[in-house]
């Protein structure tokens, strides 16, 4: 989570890059889930360009997106 003072200035995709490359040294996965509320519009955006793609599940009022390398 990024406090409401330094969102929008790129800090969530940078923190977000950095998480990625970190899960992606593990070779024993190959896919990374996330979730969010379906309002909020800037986390789809995010992870959209970060490219993950809709898992087609809602848990518990969240959609999952996966991210497969």
């Amino acid at each position: 989570m990024i406090d409401t003072k330094y969102q929008s200035k790129g800090n969530g995709e940078v923190a977000m890059k950095k998480l990625i490359e970190r899960i992606k040294e593990d070779i024993q996965h190959r896919v990374i889930y996330i979730s969010f509320e379906p309002e909020n519009v800037w986390a789809k955006r995010l992870y959209e360009k970060l490219g993950f793609d809709e898992d087609g599940r809602v848990i518990d009022g969240e959609v999952v997106y996966k991210l497969e390398y």
